[in-house]
């Protein structure tokens, strides 16, 4: 059942990711995290580096019991005086894809360094004020609270970002938000052209 949860979280992502610009980073915070590699990730990053593992994990790489991660800040990124950006685009990681956003259905992540992860949250919660009303819902998110103190375990046993050891700001919401979101974001977008 969580399978299916993601594959919509994230297909729903994928269309978010289109109402917002990521690029205007001039030092994207995200290439200063540590991102964690699957073996596909792994596998494209070698092509792409026309390198053999060994090399490549040595170079590049860390391990921690949760696996192997890019060491931060990533070595892929070059910037220039106007923006930054990465060299390895179409080869990055499935975690630079999704990312602000985590693969747990309803979580986006870091909005206190991401400027779009900012930018997404304001967005929620202007749109929840507008269906729900202003006053905070009752009761607590038992699920949110759940998830949110898993991801804080894993973030103990990941390497260290390079932006320091502070803990960053996670916030998890309803899918149902993010779909609202998506749907007024495309009829602005109608509305515009």
């Amino acid at each position: 059942m969580l399978r299916m949860k993601q594959h919509a979280w994230l297909n729903l992502v994928k269309e978010l990711h289109k109402h917002y610009d990521c690029n205007r980073c001039k030092d994207p915070t995200c290439c200063k995290i540590a991102a964690q590699l699957s073996k596909e990730d792994l596998q494209k990053l070698l092509l792409a580096q026309n390198m053999n593992q060994k090399e490549f994990i040595r170079r590049y790489c860390e391990v921690s019991q949760l696996g192997l991660y890019l060491k931060p800040p990533c070595s892929f990124l070059r910037t220039d005086k106007k923006q930054s950006r990465c060299i390895l685009h179409t080869s990055r990681p499935y975690m630079c894809t999704v990312y602000p956003f985590s693969s747990y259905p309803g979580m986006l992540l870091n909005i206190d360094i991401c400027p779009l992860s900012a930018e997404i949250a304001e967005d929620l919660k202007e749109l929840r004020i507008e269906v729900m009303g202003p006053d905070e819902p009752k009761g607590t998110d038992d699920e949110g609270e759940a998830v949110a103190e898993v991801f804080n375990a894993l973030d103990k046993l990941a390497p260290k970002s390079a932006m320091g050891d502070e803990k960053h700001t996670n916030i998890i919401c309803g899918v149902g938000l993010y779909r609202l979101l998506l749907e007024k974001k495309r009829n602005e977008t109608r509305f515009t052209i």
